[in-house]
């Protein structure tokens, strides 16, 4: 009886433990939900920051790109709401266009699929079918006159500029590629000679001719007297070589 009375202990103790490692599995997953919902709850302050971060800042873009006030002119000259009533033809456009877009008619979706629209010319086009002044002001010339620049200074201008620059820059090469051909028979004319120095020098004095003629004649003297010992050298080196020779000879015969 008392081996089964703890068996039966052992086997409620068992049962206990099982039942309290169930409830502390089933009460854990409630602190981790606790934990997300406290997490949840800490998100919203730092949401809110940011967008009031973002409202400060559209706040401070805006009070700066708002112009400055003109003196002595009320809301930058814009006029006020007229008191007359609009015209038909226009309220009947305006009521048209609202229609259409109610509807889901969208007219730049419309001119996207528009094959017509897609030339890359259409731009021009429209602006010179309704005759837009594109570098026009609504500024008085005294301040700003667009129409006051040379024509030098618009697109159209300096595409000509580069146009005529190319166009002379293209001759120039074609100039300077060409070669002129004489022909044979032509003579070419004579080359003009430096003038000599002789000639650029002042003709000499009597004095100085004489001084010259003489030294010139002891020149020849002195050369006369030189070719005269030269003949008489080489005359004694002849006959010695040929007395030489003949004594040679002499002996030789002798001998035989």
């Amino acid at each position: 009886m008392n081996a089964l009375a703890g068996l039966a202990n052992y086997s409620d103790d068992d049962e206990d433990n099982e039942l309290g490692e169930e409830k502390s599995q089933t009460q854990t997953p409630p602190q981790k939900e606790i934990n997300k919902e406290s997490i949840v709850k800490e998100e919203p302050p730092a949401v809110v920051r940011q967008h009031l971060n973002a409202t400060d800042k559209a706040r401070k873009r805006k009070a700066l790109l708002t112009p400055k006030p003109i003196e002595g002119i009320d809301n930058w000259g814009i006029p006020a709401e007229p008191d007359t009533p609009c015209d038909s033809d226009r309220l009947e456009k305006v009521v048209h266009f609202l229609s259409l877009r109610s509807s889901g008619h969208r007219l730049n979706d419309h001119l996207q699929r528009n094959k017509a629209f897609r030339n890359p010319r259409i731009y021009a086009k429209l602006v010179e079918f309704i005759d837009l002044d594109e570098t026009g002001s609504n500024f008085e010339k005294e301040a700003f006159d667009p129409h006051g620049f040379p024509k030098e200074a618009y697109i159209d201008g300096i595409l000509e500029q580069q146009r005529k620059h190319a166009e002379e820059k293209a001759q120039a090469q074609q100039n300077r590629s060409n070669i002129s051909f004489v022909q044979s028979q032509q003579k070419a004319s004579p080359k003009p000679q430096p003038p000599s120095i002789a000639s650029s020098q002042p003709p000499p004095s009597p004095a100085a001719s004489k001084e010259q003629s003489a030294a010139m004649a002891a020149a020849l003297a002195n050369v006369a007297k030189v070719k005269s010992r030269l003949e008489q050298q080489q005359k004694r080196s002849s006959t010695s070589s040929s007395s030489q020779w003949d004594e040679r000879e002499r002996k030789r015969a002798h001998r035989e």
